[in-house]
């Protein structure tokens, strides 16, 4: 009888950190870990991926350039290298741009390709954002390039499908 010993692969160290949250690929290729951090007396956050396939462990950082009030979660396509992020964040307002909402906050989801790239390695691709303030809820098709939201109000709540086409990404329908 054998008894299993452990490997250490790689080592990455993440500095100033206030919180963690772990999020694998259903698949094992992928890790992701939001990471809330201080920066000169403000609370930042990331999201760290990293690509377990590889022997190193290659790793690339998502800056989240918003004030986010909540992190509702990484969200991995089941089959395939796409990403969501799903976030409460302060709302900012377009210069030029009419605001047609007292809301001071947003709902968003992030949708990020993660790419091998043969030059550059491990690379991601912003694949588009989907703003709304009342996103309560998201999930991707079993099959991948297909996801929903759930968008509440206050007597009712709808269900939205999308299609992820890589020049635009396009609504389906809504329930």
């Amino acid at each position: 009888m054998e008894i299993p010993t452990r490997k250490h692969v790689a080592i990455h160290t993440i500095n100033n950190a206030l919180s963690f949250r772990l999020y694998f690929h259903p698949q094992g290729d992928y890790l992701a870990v939001m990471n809330e951090y201080k920066e000169k007396k403000t609370t930042k956050h990331s999201v760290e991926l990293f690509n377990t396939k590889k022997q190193q462990i290659p790793h690339q950082k998502i800056l989240i350039n918003r004030e986010v009030l909540e992190f509702h979660g990484c969200y991995w396509e089941p089959n395939f290298s796409k990403l969501a992020i799903h976030t409460l964040s302060k709302r900012i307002v377009e210069a030029g741009k009419k605001d047609y909402t007292l809301d001071a906050t947003r709902n968003g989801i992030d949708i990020y390709e993660i790419i091998e790239d043969p030059l550059k390695g491990f690379i991601y691709k912003t694949i588009g954002f989907l703003a709304s303030e009342r996103i309560s809820g998201f999930n991707w098709s079993g099959a991948g390039d297909i996801f929903n939201t759930f968008e509440t109000e206050t007597a009712k709540t709808t269900v939205n499908f999308y299609m992820i086409n890589l020049e635009t990404t396009t609504a389906v329908a809504s329930a």
